[in-house]
């Protein structure tokens, strides 16, 4: 005989803690501690770039490739965006961006944000990567966001990530390219911590089925 069981909270949270966080849902959050310079305001040395997110590089041949704090863009906060151009003459060229290393939680559940704007309706790809770090910085996994024909309008984006039992870090990566004159906007970057409570507004129900007598 088949019956439903009802699981004490406490065995819920239990179960959840295996289970990667699927999509989107209404928020019980908690920003994390470290400032990541998620709308790009600041740019302490003058390069150009904005602090926290200087590494920058561009694979491929492509002429004239850039990522770039820039202004007088339209951002959806404060003065700057971070804008990535991959340059022409090669339509496989990729320009990246990516953050300092984020710390986390062993074990803990995240919810990270971004504000993009593209185009790309020839083939072309705009890339939002989480890449979880190891205690040596060694990289050990790599959880995509990729997007295409955004008409050149903001886009909201969310990736939620758990963090692998090794995962002492993450990085957050941003890519253009896949054809010639891909150009990709960002602003408002956010990371934030998914509480207890979030992950129960996820599963408002779980009934785990036993089996007797079989």
């Amino acid at each position: 005989m088949i019956r439903f069981v009802n699981v004490p909270t406490v065995v819920i949270l239990m179960i959840l803690s295996l289970l990667a966080s699927p999509g989107p849902a209404q928020a019980a959050y908690k920003p994390i501690n470290q400032s990541i310079n998620g709308s790009f305001e600041l740019d302490s040395n003058h390069d150009g770039r904005p602090d926290f997110w200087e590494v920058s590089w561009r694979n491929g041949n492509s002429d004239g490739p850039y990522a770039s704090r820039s202004t007088g863009l339209t951002p959806t906060d404060g003065d700057y965006v971070y804008r990535l151009y991959n340059g022409t003459g090669d339509a496989q060229s990729y320009q990246f961006a990516r953050s300092q290393p984020i710390q986390i939680k062993k074990g803990g559940s995240y919810r990270v944000k971004a504000q993009m704007r593209y185009t790309l309706q020839t083939g072309g790809v705009a890339g939002l990567y989480i890449i979880h770090l190891d205690n040596q910085g060694n990289e050990i996994s790599l959880l995509p966001g990729l997007y295409q024909d955004g008409g050149w309008n903001w886009h909201s984006h969310t990736i939620d990530v758990t963090a692998l039992p090794q995962t002492t870090a993450f990085v957050i990566r941003l890519a253009v390219g896949g054809e010639e004159g891909a150009y990709l906007d960002v602003d408002q970057v956010q990371v934030e911590e998914l509480t207890s409570m979030e992950v129960l507004n996820r599963y408002p129900t779980i009934q785990v089925w036993l089996n007797f007598g079989l």
